[in-house]
């Protein structure tokens, strides 16, 4: 814990200066990456900051990046409250050209730094879905609840779970796995798939194109995930 305490200190030297930066903490999950390109690269096997956040929006976008780093290996030596604010609020966030899909954030390094969706869904329809679990935050429980809540997480994979037993008890969900993806970890997940499906939700479609042997994907009439 010290030793990874003192290397949280260490700036990696592939990052410009100014007021964002990487440490050597980093695992390489991309997830910066993807979330504000403008921002942050791969160099040397790590993610940086090669360049600074140019204006508002974009420093936001750092930002959000920051808080979704599995490792908290993002750094920022000055923020604004606003910025933060804009940040927390903007999680999760409506993935372009899909309607009722979110990308929830806050990614959980107990999941290898899986991203996890919300697909939000009328309550006639049986409520919103959690596919997949973030790192469990009370800001970002509150952004879910303001869109709904959750009434069914699905897990598709063994190594996507993140806290979803926290999300299942704040919300109360039920949860939906493949049995040979279950472990002594996911042993109280309320619903176990078995076979290769296909299967529904509430109506919902639950075909299972695996990536891994037993992993399951999502999808709905308003987007898909997997």
């Amino acid at each position: 814990k010290a030793k990874m305490q003192q290397e949280r200190r260490v700036k990696r030297a592939e990052n410009v200066e100014g007021d964002f930066w990487v440490d050597s903490t980093c695992i390489d999950c991309d997830t910066c990456r993807w979330m504000a390109p403008a921002t942050f690269t791969r160099a040397n096997g790590m993610s940086a900051v090669t360049a600074q956040p140019a204006g508002h929006v974009e420093r936001v976008r750092a930002m959000q990046a920051l808080l979704s780093c599995p490792t908290y290996s993002i750094h920022t030596d000055s923020r604004t409250a606003q910025e933060l604010s804009e940040a927390q609020v903007g999680l999760p966030a409506l993935v372009p050209g899909v309607p009722g899909v979110f990308h929830c954030g806050w990614h959980d390094v107990k999941s290898y730094a899986a991203t996890s969706y919300l697909i939000v869904r009328p309550p006639a329809q049986g409520g919103n879905i959690l596919v997949d679990c973030p790192r469990y935050n009370p800001v970002l429980a509150r952004n879910i609840a303001a869109l709904g809540g959750v009434s069914h997480i699905f897990l598709t994979h063994k190594d996507d779970v993140g806290d979803h037993d926290k999300w299942a008890r704040h919300f109360n969900a039920l949860r939906t796995m493949h049995q040979s993806e279950v472990r002594a970890g996911t042993a109280g997940v309320e619903v176990q798939l078995r076979g290769e499906g296909p299967w529904a939700l509430d109506g919902t479609p639950l075909p299972a194109p695996a990536t891994a042997s037993g992993s399951s994907s999502s999808s709905s009439s308003r987007g898909s995930s997997s």
